[in-house]
């Protein structure tokens, strides 16, 4: 592999989905209270995500920085950038096919609202420990630091 695009998510909303994915199942946010399945596996699986980003910016090779919350937000212009960057034309046939389902198919039932935070004191330390560590690679290369989380926009 030569170069490649590395999509970041904050590691707060990135740790549910994976974990709601995981579990294969559609899980309320009261099930995050108090659960040691959560802690135990957050402990586990957090170190993946700033793993990633420093082996990209470690590796020498070139790279595209695309945020997921960018991409959520102007999909059209994400993947032009994205396409750019493969040097692949945007023709108006692929941007009217994107066009025509930006949205997709699959979207969760039942996407529920915390009404509490899932994550630990600890865990909040040792995430935004990671995230302050992205974040200097990112500006290193003038790039947008990680978008604040959403999970919690209602707390």
């Amino acid at each position: 592999m030569n170069s490649g695009i590395l999509l970041i998510r904050n590691p707060y909303d990135s740790l549910i989905s994976l974990y709601k994915y995981c579990k294969l199942q559609s899980i309320v946010p009261e099930s995050y209270r108090n659960n040691e399945d959560w802690i135990i596996w957050n402990k586990r699986k957090y170190v993946g995500w700033l793993s990633l980003i420093e082996s990209w910016f470690e590796s020498g090779k070139p790279f595209l920085v695309v945020h997921y919350e960018e991409m959520r937000k102007d999909p059209l212009n994400v993947i032009q950038r994205m396409l750019n960057f493969l040097n692949i034309t945007f023709t108006n046939e692929r941007r009217q096919c994107v066009r025509s389902d930006i949205e997709g198919k699959f979207h969760r039932k039942h996407k529920g609202i915390f009404t509490f935070d899932p994550y630990t004191k600890e865990l909040h330390e040792l995430i935004d420990k990671d995230i302050q560590k992205a974040n200097s690679f990112l500006m290193s290369i003038n790039e947008t630091p990680i978008a604040e989380p959403t999970y919690n926009r209602d707390l």
